[in-house]
């Protein structure tokens, strides 16, 4: 393509002719072109060209290979992300199962202490009845006594 650029317009006689030396006619010259040095003759340019779209192809992947680093560094910042969150919800979880733990133990304590509290209050009551008993027992045999003797002293 570049050599038909080249020639068109020519009469195609050998590309050795001194024509290829010579400047380009009455064409204009991109910026690019007289930056990177061609300017002289259609073969010229067309070097320029090739040039032009090897160092847009050169930047075209420089920059696809930027984005896919970016890519991967915030795929690998999402990840570590998540694991944080993963992280800290597994603190938060350990947290309040230590907290449930305490307060179980808290509970069988307190369920604890309800109960002894009950049985010594039970204990009470009880050791209050047997001395009631007791002293019911003895009131009445003391009855008894004072009955048998009044009967063994009047009859």
């Amino acid at each position: 393509m570049c050599i038909y650029r080249a020639t068109q317009g020519e009469d195609k006689k050998s590309l050795l002719s001194d024509r290829w030396a010579k400047p380009a006619r009455t064409r204009r010259i991109d910026g690019l072109e007289v930056a990177l040095g061609f300017s002289h003759g259609d073969y010229s340019r067309c070097i320029a060209r090739v040039m032009i779209g090897l160092v847009f192809v050169l930047l075209v992947g420089v920059v696809i290979v930027v984005i896919l680093i970016f890519l991967v560094l915030v795929i690998y910042f999402l990840i570590f992300l998540v694991f944080l969150v993963l992280v800290i919800y597994f603190l938060i979880f350990l947290v309040f199962l230590v907290l449930v733990i305490y307060f179980l133990i808290f509970l069988v304590f307190l369920i604890l202490v309800i109960y002894f509290l009950i049985f010594l209050i039970f204990l009470v009551f009880v050791i209050y009845f047997l001395v009631f008993l007791i002293l019911l027992v003895l009131v009445i045999y003391f009855l008894v006594f004072l009955v048998f003797l009044v009967l063994v002293i009047f009859f």
